[in-house]
């Protein structure tokens, strides 16, 4: 039961969304409870509970992805695959889930994966896009990052040339030996 005096004391938009948060948790904890029992079900012997474990365990996945909670995300759509390694739904959700995470590479390798299996899905094909500029964005700006890195004058404030270091370098060989 909602504290309806504290309720009152909170701005609207917090109320919003702690009422938000509460309704996913409930949620999530239903699935779970749902999912537990279709597991021992599935174990026991009945077939048709542990499909349904699989369709909770979708939903729980895309409740995830939807609260941007990508590493449970990942988690759940691993879960998933285990038991049916090529369900497409917990495949790209398993790639938007490594794009939120930022591992573009991986995500690019599971949509890939999924646009070989059936070329015409245009959900696949706009992920893959996303991903794909999401890596060509991570690229650009981690090569602006070191972009003249060897080019920065030292600390003496020469031009820090590789010839200028070579020959500091060899200058000091030459007064080791002597």
């Amino acid at each position: 039961m909602l504290n309806m005096e504290a309720l009152a004391q909170q701005p609207p938009e917090t109320v919003a969304n702690s009422a938000k948060k509460d309704e996913t948790e409930a949620k999530l904890k239903i699935g779970r409870e749902k999912k537990e029992g279709g597991d021992k079900a599935f174990k026991e012997g009945d077939t048709k509970a542990g499909e349904l474990t699989d369709s909770y365990s979708l939903h729980t996945l895309a409740c995830h992805i939807k609260n941007e909670n990508w590493k449970r995300a990942v988690e759940t759509a691993n879960q998933i695959l285990k038991k049916s390694p090529e369900n497409k739904k917990a495949l790209l959700r398993k790639g938007k889930g490594l794009l939120g995470q930022g591992f573009t590479e991986k995500a690019i390798d599971v949509f890939q994966a999924l646009e070989k299996q059936d070329p015409e899905d245009a959900e696949v094909k706009r992920e893959l896009a996303a991903a794909r500029a999401a890596d060509k964005a991570a690229t650009s700006k981690g090569l602006k990052k070191f972009k003249g890195f060897l080019n920065r004058p030292g600390a003496s404030g020469s031009s820090g040339d590789v010839e200028e270091v070579t020959n500091v370098l060899e200058v000091s060989r030459i007064e080791e030996v002597s």
